[in-house]
């Protein structure tokens, strides 16, 4: 149905920059820079983490029961750095109350047009953001599939849906059923590592 980029941010009150300056100062202090997360296995956590391996860092983990009093904390300066989806970023960064380092994502957020991907940013593999998506149970026949398919792709072409996407930086991504399968198979193989390294698949 649509995707929003997942956001690595700051407290706009620290002298970082850009990502690059995030980086040095990771390297400069390893493991005492500190960054928010929603809690363990959370995208924004693991978003967090992925940085920290593509980056070669070492940041200190600060999990927080939600992305709100994650983000307050953020912006009122108790933890400096902190990974989010950008809808629950946006109002804040708009406000000057956060900076926005970069997106994940391909190409930049429309919503953020200033704003570098992680890649141009010179950090690869961080290229998926926050996807949602309409499922159904296995055996649903195929012709309600493609009803069902076809009815959410008409509404996501709208420019209504589309003004009330861009609205939280989320952009209509209209795929088929097959795309679909595809993309979760290649989530499921990006992240699956990752988590069973943080110790997060455990029981």
């Amino acid at each position: 149905v649509a995707e929003i980029p997942n956001v690595i941010a700051v407290n706009a009150n620290v002298p970082i920059q850009t990502l690059g300056d995030l980086i040095k100062a990771a390297k400069q202090d390893p493991g005492k820079l500190a960054y928010a997360s929603a809690g363990p296995g959370t995208p924004s956590n693991l978003v967090c983490e992925r940085f920290k391996i593509e980056a070669g860092v070492d940041m200190l983990h600060v999990p927080y029961k939600g992305n709100a009093p994650a983000v307050n904390d953020v912006m009122a300066g108790q933890v400096p750095v902190m990974c989010n989806n950008l809808a629950g970023t946006l109002p804040y960064t708009q406000g000057g109350r956060l900076r926005l380092l970069a997106v994940t994502g391909n190409k930049r957020s429309p919503a953020l047009p200033d704003v570098p991907t992680f890649a141009e940013a010179g950090v690869a593999n961080l290229d998926t953001g926050v996807w949602m998506s309409i499922v159904a149970p296995a055996g649903t026949p195929a012709a309600v599939v493609s009803r069902l398919h076809d009815a959410v792709a008409v509404a996501t072409a709208s420019p209504e849906v589309q003004a009330q996407f861009a609205n939280f930086g989320a952009v209509a991504m209209p795929a088929s059923v097959d795309n679909v399968d595809s993309m979760i198979g290649r989530e499921r193989e990006l992240w699956s590592g990752l988590i069973q390294q943080l110790g997060l698949g455990q029981k």
